[in-house]
């Protein structure tokens, strides 16, 4: 049995990584301030997107059209393989919950598909550990029970990190400038190998 590994892209996996394992990423959907839509690293690609950002464009994001969700968890079914679909935290967006709607109208015309969604309570870096961990389990043949199993002790692990561009002094004019400057103060940091960003 094959496994299929999918993530959307909030998880910010590098393109070598998901091409290198097949892994599918499902885009989000981004709105500007004008309401127009761009479908996450498709459309608009995360260089743009930060570019505009700092220039002082404001830009939402939204759930994954349910025919990407679809299309990425159907993929493996119709062979008797499993898809593993790490998604964005449930508490910072509704992807998940939506994913296990999409899954449901799924297994109606295919009752034997093995998909399992899985909500990563990460974004990001956190989703990142989950994928890379994932494939190693997988490459070590492990059963479908084991592979759920040590990703949701792996979820109860996880301890986030922050990467932050830079790490000016806080501005008095900005909102709750005194808490930022407690946490500028106070937070431990170091460089970030190789980058001028800061690890907290």
């Amino acid at each position: 049995m094959n496994i299929h590994v999918i993530v959307d892209s909030s998880a910010d996996l590098p393109d070598e990584l998901a091409q290198q394992n097949d892994i599918a990423v499902i885009p989000l959907r981004i709105y500007d301030e004008l309401e127009k839509e761009y479908t996450d690293r498709i459309t608009l690609n995360p260089t743009e997107l930060l570019s505009r950002m700092k220039n002082g464009e404001r830009f939402t994001s939204s759930l994954p059209s349910y025919d990407a969700i679809y299309d990425a968890l159907i993929r493996n079914c119709k062979d008797g393989n499993a898809t593993f679909y790490l998604a964005c935290s449930s508490d910072l967006s509704g992807t998940y919950n939506f994913a296990q709607l999409v899954k449901l109208d799924i297994l109606e015309k295919y009752p034997n598909a093995i998909i399992e969604i899985i909500d990563t309570r990460s974004v990001s870096l956190g989703i990142g550990v989950l994928v890379v961990d994932l494939l190693k389990n997988i490459h070590n043949g492990d059963t479908l029970d084991e592979l759920i199993q040590k990703l949701h002790e792996k979820i109860q692990k996880i301890n986030h990190v922050f990467t932050l561009e830079g790490f000016a002094v806080p501005n008095k004019r900005r909102k709750n400038w005194k808490v930022c400057w407690f946490l500028w103060w106070n937070v431990k940091y170091k460089p970030n190998h190789g980058s001028s960003r800061r690890e907290i």
